[in-house]
């Protein structure tokens, strides 16, 4: 009886029945109809609605990986498109060959989605190349009240010496602020009066305003 040959491995969609969001991945080996992918979205997705709503389908059998690769970048990028990214799982483009000592190699000419940024994949720290911004935890977020109220409340009592403003008011010289040479429409100025109306000032604040705007006349004096 002649030995059937099985496939290197597939290509495969999982599909969230609940919101219609899809996964695609790659897999060696035989079709498991519970293996729903690794990504990071996916496995968000899979705590957030339960296995049971989630369904795979092969796209795609391959005798190789090189195959396997091609097709993964096939499949991402025709979904992206059809789709659009946000109903995409997927955060990488695909087409990884293999990991060697915490290193990921692509295929020739392929570029990666997070290329110039270096993953320590053995400790899961992230660095990055310099000249490259690490973006914000904070990003797209906002602290709660009961947080700005700790923090409000560590900040109090907190002084900055001498010597460090001397630092930013050197690191600050030369710099442009974002309204000079422009100026407020009357409409903007009603609604800061608007704004302000009924805001009770403490007398300590109201002492620092005005020897702020006596300290602004008497430099402008003295430069002109």
């Amino acid at each position: 009886m002649e030995k059937v040959k099985l496939p290197y491995g597939y290509i495969y969609k999982t599909l969230n029945c609940a919101n219609k969001k899809i996964y695609i991945g790659q897999k060696k080996g035989s079709f498991n109809a519970n293996y729903f992918g690794s990504g990071l979205l996916i496995n968000q997705a899979i705590k957030k609605y339960g296995k049971n709503n989630f369904k795979v389908t092969i796209l795609q059998l391959a005798d190789n990986q090189e195959t396997l690769n091609k097709a993964e970048l096939f499949f991402i990028g025709m979904f992206r498109q059809s789709l659009g990214k946000e109903n995409i799982y997927n955060i990488a483009e695909g087409g990884r060959i293999f990991f060697n000592s915490g290193r990921t190699h692509f295929q020739k000419g392929f570029i990666p989605w997070n290329k110039g940024v270096h993953r320590q994949l053995n400790t899961g720290r992230t660095h990055y190349k310099k000249g490259i911004s690490k973006p914000s935890g904070m990003l797209g977020k906002k602290h709660s009240s009961a947080t700005l109220t700790k923090m409000h409340l560590a900040k109090l009592g907190h002084h900055v010496s001498e010597e460090t403003k001397i630092k930013i008011s050197l690191a600050n010289q030369g710099r442009v602020g974002p309204m000079q040479g422009k100026k407020f429409s009357k409409e903007h100025k009603i609604k800061i009066g608007l704004g302000n109306r009924g805001k009770v000032r403490s007398l300590e604040l109201r002492k620092r305003i005005s020897q702020s705007v006596l300290n602004y006349f008497k430099k402008r004096k003295n430069n002109g």
